[in-house]
């Protein structure tokens, strides 16, 4: 009985603390203000809120959701592409730069490369 209930209060505490080590977008963007300085300024407030939109710069992105776990060099249309996978959350998506579009549960948004 006092193990269950000790799991009820480790658990939630240790997700919590996990939580609070990964950097936020103000973190990023207060390391690095003079590249969030210089976004377009509908950008701005999409990174300081953590969102992205097609046709964002790999800076915005970087700042808005940090650096990708994964990253995959690719042609599409003639063109090279990369994309960049974040699974932290565990939503599964993905950012393609140089190419966009959907694939299962990735989401793909680009600019050329």
């Amino acid at each position: 009985m006092m193990k269950t209930g000790f799991s009820f209060v480790l658990l939630p505490s240790c997700l919590m603390l996990l939580a609070a080590c990964s950097p936020t977008p103000s973190d990023r963007i207060a390391k690095n203000m003079p590249a969030y300085e210089q976004l377009p300024k509908e950008h701005q407030a999409k990174v300081a809120r953590g969102e992205l939109e097609k046709g964002m710069s790999p800076m915005a992105v970087l700042l808005a959701w940090g650096e990708p776990e994964q990253k995959m060099a690719g042609r599409m249309n003639g063109k090279n592409t990369e994309r960049w996978i974040y699974t932290r959350s565990g939503t599964g998506w993905s950012l393609g730069l140089g190419g966009g579009g959907f694939r299962g549960r990735d989401s793909g948004a680009g600019i050329p490369a």
